[in-house]
């Protein structure tokens, strides 16, 4: 059994997902159906930042109780590392140069960099009435406590598409942006922070 946590309505072959808008609320259900070490793989990319923090370490522990050993958990998140550097640096290309089909282009091309910092990191969001604001934020080093107060021990950050979960390192989109139905999300590869965490 392997479970993807936060994909919407889209669904991978061979993979259950967890969802709010499927019907799933990680933060109140966790994982709880799930038997003990009855789970093969977990990939999760940019759904937990959605959830109350006081959840998050909850979540990871029975993230570890379900999982088989030798297992592996893909975890992608925004790395607020980046988002604060941005920022240090006054670096307003980046966010353009990240993602071109929306920060490139009007109206964010003419926005103050705050704003769309603000934007990129979810303190605040367009989709209100969705209700998709982050309401966490992580860097690598929150993140490797959390998951070791929950039990793992093996945890490493990987660069972009070099996951030990080999398939999640495929693209959803291609270079002239057509669909794959792969894991990653291009548009946000740029600042994200990659992690795999083995059982």
């Amino acid at each position: 059994m392997k479970l993807n946590f936060g994909a919407g309505h889209w669904q991978q072959k061979g993979w259950i997902n967890l969802d709010y808008h499927t019907g799933y609320d990680l933060n109140k259900s966790l994982l709880r159906q799930f038997p003990d070490q009855s789970v093969e793989a977990i990939f999760t990319s940019h759904c937990l930042e959605h959830l109350p923090f006081e959840t998050i370490l909850p979540l990871f522990k029975e993230c570890y109780r379900v999982m088989q050993p030798g297992a592996l958990m893909h975890i992608t998140l925004p790395d607020i590392d980046i988002f604060s550097r941005i920022l240090q640096e006054n670096d307003t290309e980046f966010l353009p140069r990240a993602n071109p089909s929306y920060y490139a282009v009007p109206p964010r091309n003419q926005r103050p960099l705050e704003t769309n910092v603000q934007e990129a990191a979810g303190f605040i969001f367009g989709w209100t009435q969705m209700e998709c604001d982050h309401r966490c934020f992580f860097n690598y080093n929150t993140l490797y406590l959390l998951l070791r107060f929950a039990g793992f021990t093996k945890i490493n950050q990987v660069p972009a598409q070099q996951s030990r979960l080999v398939e999640c390192n495929a693209n959803t989109r291609d270079a002239g942006g057509g669909y794959l139905g792969g894991f990653i999300n291009g548009d946000s590869v740029a600042f994200s922070l990659f992690a795999d965490v083995e059982r």
